[in-house]
C-alpha cells in the first residue's frame, strides 16, 4: 500500500558494510515514522468527519428556513404550481406560457412541454401538479375542465377526468396524491373530489357554504402523515382540516378568529409535519404546527431574493427543501436549511 510513498527514500544499494547497515537502520526508522504519520492523519481525518456529523443539529419546529437558491429561465412567465419527481427534478406549471417547465435538482432548465389549446394533451392555464406512485405527472387544467396525465418526459398519456362526467367536477385546481387515491380541489364546485387512479369517484368532501366543513373556492390540498386532509379554503379565508373519511375536524382562521389571511393559495406539509401556506396577497409563507398553531412566516412583498410577489404553489422535497412558485417574480424560490 505504501510502496509508492516510500520509493523516494530507498537506501543506495552501492553502500557496503557498516555504512550500509546504518543507512538501512535509518531507512527502517524513516519508514516506520512515515507509517505512523499516515496512520495519525487517517485517524484524525476520520475523527474529524465523525465530529462534523455529530454537530449537525436537527431542524426544530420553530426553525425558520433560509433561501438556498432561485430557479429562473426556461421562459418562465407565471409559475403557479410546482411538484418534484422521485429524482428531485422540478416541474413547474407555467400559466403564462400554457406549459410545464422542467428543471434539474440544481435549477438548470431541462425541457418544456405542452402548448395552448383545448385538444387532448394541450393546456389552458395549467394550475396544480402532483406525481402518482408510478411516477406519472397529474396536471390540473381548470380552463379546460380536466385533469390530464403525462409521463415524466412530457408525453401525454390520457385524460383522467374531464368536464361533463358524472363526478360533478367543474374547475379542478390543487392536487395531492395519497397511495392510489387522488384529491382534487374543485374551484367552482366548492368541494374536494376524491378519485382513484382510473378517475372513478371515491367520495366528495365539503359542500358550498361558510360553516364548518363547507367550502368556497378551495384552492389547494395536502395530506399529513395522519391521513388528515388540509384545504386552503380561500373564499372563507381559512384553512379547514378533515379526517380520512372526509369528516370536518377543525379550522384555522375565518370569522372571529385571531388568525387572518390575505388570500390563500398553495398549501404543503413538510418533513416535520409543519403546514406551509402561501398567503398570496401578503406575499408571505405562513407556517403552522400540526395542531394549527402559527409558528412563523417568511418572505414579504418585493423583488429581492428573499421576497415574493403573489406566491401560489408550494412543494416539499424528500430532503426537506421548500419550493415556492413566486408568480409575480417569474421564478421558483428554494428554501431550506444549510447543514
Amino acid at each position: 500500500m505504501f510502496g509508492g510513498l516510500a520509493s523516494g527514500i530507498e537506501p543506495a544499494l552501492s553502500l557496503k558494510g557498516g555504512r550500509m547497515i546504518a543507512v538501512k537502520r535509518r531507512w527502517i526508522m524513516a519508514r516506520g515514522m512515515l507509517l505512523v504519520l499516515i496512520a495519525v492523519a487517517l485517524t484524525t481525518g476520520l475523527r474529524g468527519e465523525n465530529r462534523k456529523e455529530e454537530t449537525v443539529r436537527p431542524v426544530k419546529l420553530a426553525d425558520k428556513p433560509e433561501l438556498l437558491y432561485g430557479i429562473y429561465g426556461n421562459g418562465l412567465e407565471k409559475p403557479v404550481g410546482v411538484a418534484l419527481d422521485e429524482r428531485g427534478y422540478v416541474y413547474v406549471a407555467d400559466a403564462g406560457s400554457h406549459q410545464i417547465k422542467v428543471f434539474s435538482p440544481g435549477g438548470r432548465p431541462v425541457m418544456a412541454f405542452g402548448k395552448p389549446g383545448t385538444e387532448p394533451g394541450q393546456l389552458n392555464y395549467p394550475y396544480g401538479l402532483a406525481f402518482t406512485p408510478e411516477g406519472e405527472l397529474l396536471v390540473s387544467d381548470p380552463a379546460n375542465e380536466r385533469v390530464s396525465i403525462y409521463s415524466r418526459k412530457g408525453h401525454f398519456l390520457k385524460t383522467l377526468v374531464s368536464g361533463g362526467n358524472d363526478l360533478g367536477l367543474i374547475r379542478p385546481g390543487g392536487l395531492t396524491v395519497k397511495g392510489d387515491v387522488i384529491y382534487i380541489s374543485d374551484l367552482w364546485g366548492h368541494q374536494i373530489v376524491v378519485v382513484d387512479g382510473q378517475g372513478k369517484l371515491v367520495r366528495r368532501i365539503g359542500r358550498p357554504g361558510s360553516g364548518g366543513g363547507e367550502l368556497r373556492y378551495p384552492q389547494s390540498v395536502a395530506i399529513d402523515d395522519q391521513g388528515r386532509l388540509w384545504v386552503a379554503d380561500a373564499g372563507n379565508n381559512r384553512i379547514q382540516v378533515f379526517d380520512k373519511e372526509g369528516n370536518f375536524l377543525f379550522m384555522i382562521g375565518g370569522e372571529n378568529s385571531p388568525v387572518s389571511f390575505g388570500l390563500l393559495r398553495g398549501i404543503a406539509i413538510d418533513n416535520l409535519q409543519r403546514v406551509l401556506i402561501a398567503d398570496s396577497i401578503n406575499s408571505t409563507i405562513r407556517v403552522f404546527d400540526p395542531e394549527g398553531k402559527e409558528l412563523f412566516s417568511f418572505g414579504g412583498y418585493g423583488e429581492e431574493e428573499t421576497q415574493f410577489i403573489y406566491p401560489i404553489g408550494l412543494a416539499v422535497g424528500e430532503d426537506g427543501k421548500i419550493y415556492v412558485a413566486d408568480r409575480g417574480n417569474q421564478r421558483v424560490q428554494v428554501w431550506g436549511y444549510r447543514r
